[in-house]
């Protein structure tokens, strides 16, 4: 993945921002760690 920052902070500050996102986001990780969906359909009457 590539990111490009338009910021003040140093290179450190935000390689270290990357990794945090890299670690904890929960969008970042359903689509690098892909999990199957399964839909199931019960109809009540």
């Amino acid at each position: 993945m590539d990111a490009h920052f338009d910021t003040d902070e140093s290179k450190e500050n935000t390689e270290k921002f990357v990794e945090f996102m890299e670690n904890t986001c929960p969008v970042r990780d359903n689509l690098v760690n892909t999990v199957p969906i399964k839909s199931q359909v019960t109809i009540i009457k």
